[in-house]
């Protein structure tokens, strides 16, 4: 609600014209939506049941799940089980006609080396693109710049970056449109 505030006040725009947005929060909640069975198979789970029938009734365009690890109970190392997860997860955005974003922080390493990266490489192949939100390269003690860069795009290029700044508790485009 905080963040929605900030980005409406910005927008010139109410709590009205977000009419279409339909946000679910569950803090403190167990928000697990794909979990190993005894065999270390990932199955939905019924929170997973509940999210697909909601897209499903409502056809959204966009369903954004943060974070990976809240939602994923797996082992973000053993390929076979990501594999498992993102194969729900792409199964709901074919049932609900939706694109589906799912935002995972980045290990040290990957923050380090600069390619976002965390757990099993199939994080980043299992998925059609992925991008990276961090601290712009030449941000230097900037702590309000930040960048989001395509490091991957099945179906366009790899490499845009688009800067962002934070102001008055929004990201708002650095530079242009």
């Amino acid at each position: 609600h905080r963040r929605l505030a900030a980005i409406t006040e910005q927008r010139g725009l109410s709590f009205r014209d977000l009419r279409a947005v339909h946000a679910l929060g569950m803090p403190g909640e167990d928000v697990t939506l794909g979990a190993p069975d005894r065999s270390n198979i990932i199955r939905p789970t019924a929170l997973f049941s509940r999210l697909e029938q909601a897209a499903c009734d409502i056809r959204p365009k966009l369903l954004v799940i943060e974070a990976a690890a809240d939602v994923y109970a797996g082992n973000e190392n053993d390929r076979g089980q990501v594999r498992q997860f993102i194969g729900l997860l792409r199964g709901l955005s074919r049932k609900a006609d939706a694109a589906v974003m799912l935002l995972q922080h980045p290990s040290l390493t990957g923050m380090s080396s600069g390619t976002g990266n965390s757990g099993s490489t199939h994080w980043s192949n299992g998925f059609r693109s992925r991008l990276y939100f961090a601290k712009g390269k030449a941000s230097g003690d900037d702590p309000e710049l930040r960048q989001l860069e395509v490091m991957k795009a099945n179906y366009g290029p790899a490499g845009e970056v688009v800067k962002v700044r934070w102001k008055s508790g929004v990201f708002v485009l650095e530079g242009g449109a």
